[in-house]
């Protein structure tokens, strides 16, 4: 069973690295009576997709076209927490002799010791499982939130019609 986005992240807001989960997310008003009224909500697009779906419902990650999958490692991220590099191969083309395989793992040599290495890929060879963990359909069907919903959609109703009386 997976436990509720909430009790993951208590202050209920997405970590970011790229910002395109969260810009990802959407909600519409439903619905022709005021009683009848309901929030859908959705996440994922065609770029996030899977990634939802991984967090959401788990998977199991395999290469597909190589023997092995690449995990960008801690140099391979900008002090932004951005990728410097999004495969093997971009890293290769850009620093080619510089790069250096040892055991599992892919280096960049900075410097002229191994001690100026900077891990830049780390390399499985079996399949990887990523478990169910966000638990976001759970939390969205609870009771308590249908409630806290339905309370501000009627709110906002209510403060609409009035503002189109004229306050009234």
């Amino acid at each position: 069973m997976s436990r509720p986005w909430s009790q993951y992240n208590p202050t209920d807001v997405l970590s970011r690295r790229s910002g395109a989960l969260i810009s990802s997310l959407n909600s519409k008003v439903v619905g022709k009576e005021l009683d009848g009224l309901q929030l859908q909500g959705t996440v994922g697009d065609g770029r996030t997709r899977n990634y939802v779906f991984a967090q959401e419902y788990g998977a199991v990650i395999r290469p597909k076209r190589a023997k092995y999958l690449t995990i960008p490692a801690s140099g391979n991220y900008t002090a932004g927490g951005r990728v410097r590099y999004e495969s093997l191969g971009a890293l290769i083309s850009a620093k080619g002799d510089q790069v250096i395989k040892k055991g599992l793992g892919i280096f960049l040599r900075t410097g002229k010791s191994e001690r100026s290495d900077k891990p830049m890929f780390w390399l499985s060879k079996g399949p990887i499982r990523i478990p169910d963990r966000l638990g976001f359909g759970e939390t969205w069907r609870s009771s308590r939130l249908n409630s806290d919903r339905r309370r501000r959609i009627k709110n906002a109703v209510n403060d609409a019609v009035a503002a189109i009386n004229g306050g009234r």
